[in-house]
């Protein structure tokens, strides 16, 4: 609307019916993209044509809603195993806030973490990296993300589609908001409900997808 309000003075001035652009200093707001939700049967498309390497991170961001940053920057002092959950310290963080995610109670996802630890290397602190050891690429995953969903003709969705999803998913299991928010590490309402258009993200689940 910005642009338009300047874009219209300007032609004013042309005119001669203004002498000035009220407008002309304004930059425009940048639009947030919407997020997209991602049916099941979609999402398992996707994650059986990533790179094996990568399909735990995918699956972890997909039943937790952690972040890309959470995820791949995870370290090993950071899992408990034996109690099944992982504990986020302010410094790993967005919000820069505490977080602890349990997973025991979900056999997909605990098996994720025992498969890591069985397959980690001596000295290794990341918990998810490549075959050889090495970090996981922080970058180029949204490619290879991208390009799962071209290979199986679904989206475009985007990684972060992933927290988008979970939140979704969260809201129409009936979990409770501040629950929700506590998993997920949202600090505020307005960002909450920004993750959570049931009616506009979930999108094939209307038309007989689950």
């Amino acid at each position: 609307m910005v642009s338009l309000a300047r874009r219209i003075y300007y032609l004013a001035i042309d005119q001669g019916i203004v002498q000035n652009n009220p407008f002309a200093r304004r930059g425009a707001f940048k639009e947030e993209p919407t997020g997209k939700y991602i049916s099941v049967s979609n999402f398992w498309k996707i994650y059986n044509n990533l790179m094996d390497y990568l399909k735990p991170v995918i699956l972890v961001a997909y039943l937790t809603g952690m972040r890309r940053g959470e995820i791949l920057e995870l370290t090993w002092d950071r899992v408990d195993l034996k109690q099944g959950y992982l504990d986020l310290t302010p410094a790993d963080t967005k919000t820069e806030e505490p977080r602890r995610i349990y997973f025991s109670s979900i056999e997909i996802l605990k098996n994720i973490f025992v498969e890591a630890a069985n397959k980690r290397h001596k000295g290794q602190d990341l918990v998810f990296t490549k075959k050889d050891g090495s970090p996981v690429p922080r970058n180029y995953i949204y490619n290879l993300f991208q390009q799962a969903c071209e290979k199986v003709g679904v989206g475009p969705y985007r990684l972060h589609d992933l927290r988008h999803t979970f939140n979704t998913n969260m809201l129409k299991a009936g979990v409770d908001q501040t629950v929700t928010m506590k998993l997920t590490g949202y600090k505020t309402n307005a960002m909450y409900l920004r993750y959570s258009h049931i009616d506009q993200e979930m999108g094939g689940v209307g038309h007989g997808e689950t």
